[in-house]
């Protein structure tokens, strides 16, 4: 007998949007995280001017053991308000670093231009983000 039963679990969303209290607002993160436009490997070597981050949860196939794992999920925000969605571990890294250095900056009158990278050769083939 299969198990269909679906499990809801509390999000521990993390952002930099400061007041997420009025409607239009709300719908605005929702979309960004449920309906993102691109994903960074589709949007390499492009230039952004970010204003907002998203941190999120997902699970993820993990291809080694088969079995699923709760990985960050991280939306990248542009001044246009295009979302760009990665599960990345080099991602979020170098997302951890930017909060740390430019967390308390108000991105949205002075975004910041990042560029979506790749990186390795073969099987070892990785996304990243550079300031530019």
């Amino acid at each position: 007998m299969e198990n269909n039963q679906i499990v809801i679990t509390e999000s521990s969303m993390e952002t930099s949007i400061k007041n997420i209290t009025d409607r239009a607002m709300k719908s605005k993160v929702f979309n960004a995280v449920e309906n993102a436009d691109a994903s960074v490997g589709e949007s390499l070597n492009q230039e952004i001017d970010m204003i907002h981050w998203i941190k999120d949860w997902t699970e993820q196939l993990n291809e080694e053991t088969g079995e699923l794992e709760t990985v960050p999920l991280w939306i990248i925000i542009d001044k246009d308000w295009k979302a760009y969605a990665t599960s990345s571990k080099v991602v979020g890294r170098a997302m951890k670093r930017l909060i740390a250095m430019y967390g308390d900056e108000d991105l949205e009158k002075e975004p910041l231009k990042i560029k979506f990278m790749q990186e390795g050769t073969g099987k070892n083939k990785f996304n990243t983000l550079k300031l530019v």
